[in-house]
């Protein structure tokens, strides 16, 4: 039921959502009024409210709280429910009106707390930046893409070389902000169109969508050359191993070209650390 209601609300304009509402609080009325006052009809004037409120925002659930109570009231009023005291129908209506207030405020603080934890669940919580888990959605989306458009792109994987030595000697409150100030380094070279997160503990990946091998390869080398010389002006005893898989026809997964982008970061790190390689990625 949740997959065919976000199948058929999520993402729609938040004008069309309160179109949705409002013809199902008018609907809600025209149904209570055939059925009569004995049938209570209180579930179905909730749930315009919780769509609204869900898909679309807390002022526009209160908008349709107050329509859903209106009309709730207005046909109690036409129906001619026997009351008492007349103000009974108000006093009713109020209540009702109160409590889809209520219902608003409970379903806007629940979707604002999910979508909080959906944001959280993709940034890596020490450095601010996309994990692996949203690196590889991101990566899902631009491979498929690249390969329609047979645009060549590049999957660089970086290293921080001798790290553990650098958190035993210096303590990981050190370690941290070299990590915090390495992915501002990033941020700050990165392109709008390119991709990066923090997929280990001392590893990052960048992504460079259409991006010809030789700027690739130009772009990782000015990379790698200003992480250099940050740690050695900083006196940093690290390097920074990366491996770079060339990308010319993307018709690849996201798996095969960081199992391949992570192969040859490794080969760096076993040969010659704190150095670049740059291999096309070979289909056959």
């Amino acid at each position: 039921m949740i997959k065919i209601l976000n199948y058929l609300f999520e993402g729609k304009p938040r004008g069309l959502i309160f179109l949705y509402s409002l013809v199902l609080v008018i609907f809600d009325g025209v149904v209570d009024f055939m059925t009569g006052y004995e049938l209570t009809y209180f579930i179905f004037y909730v749930l315009p409210v919780m769509l609204a409120a869900w898909y679309g925002n807390r002022g526009m659930g209160w908008i349709i709280s107050l329509l859903s109570a209106m009309v709730w009231l207005f046909v109690d009023i036409i129906d001619a429910h026997p009351y008492s005291h007349d103000w009974y129908a108000y006093w009713n209506g109020g209540v009702r009106f109160s409590f889809f207030i209520l219902i608003t405020k409970l379903i806007t603080a629940v979707r604002m707390r999910l979508e909080i934890e959906k944001t959280l669940a993709r940034v890596d919580p020490l450095t601010d930046a996309p994990n692996r888990l949203a690196f590889r959605e991101k990566c899902d989306v631009l491979f498929p893409l690249a390969n329609r458009k047979q645009s060549p792109m590049a999957l660089g994987f970086i290293d921080i070389d001798d790290f553990s030595n650098l958190n035993d000697k210096h303590g990981h409150g050190f370690g941290d902000e070299v990590l915090r100030t390495v992915v501002g380094m990033l941020k700050r070279s990165m392109r709008k169109t390119d991709v990066f997160g923090r997929v280990g503990g001392n590893e990052f990946a960048v992504l460079l969508p259409n991006t010809d091998p030789d700027t690739a390869r130009k772009l990782f080398a000015e990379l790698h050359l200003l992480l250099i010389e940050r740690a050695q002006t900083e006196g940093w005893p690290i390097g920074f191993s990366i491996g770079v898989a060339v990308i010319e026809n993307p018709d690849i997964s996201t798996d095969q070209a960081m199992e391949f982008a992570e192969d040859l970061v490794h080969r760096v790190k076993k040969s010659d650390k704190s150095s670049l390689l740059c291999e096309e990625f070979d289909h056959t």
